[in-house]
């Protein structure tokens, strides 16, 4: 989730977890998905919201910088991302 998960929390659990390999999920942003998360960012994460609504009008961007995040914590915490799903690709 822009904004909310920590890509690097995650990935130090997994690792001390001894996991095998990882699949990271990136947000789904379409619309009907967006308009549910928007009252939760508002009421829950309101200084998170502008990142929220440049990732959804930046989606291209977004994933990239995901991926990359994610493929430096990958090396980081010596761990296989199997695949980086997102949805509509």
């Amino acid at each position: 989730m822009p904004g909310i998960t920590n890509l690097d929390e995650v990935f130090s659990a997994l690792s001390k977890a001894h996991v095998d390999y990882v699949w990271v999920e990136l947000f789904n942003m379409r619309k009907s998905a967006v308009d549910k998360m928007l009252p939760v960012y508002k009421k829950n994460f309101p200084e998170k919201l502008d990142l929220f609504q440049w990732a959804y009008s930046h989606q291209d961007e977004w994933h990239e910088l995901v991926r990359k995040e994610a493929k430096a914590l990958e090396k980081k915490y010596v761990l296989h991302i199997r695949e980086i799903v997102v949805h509509g690709e």
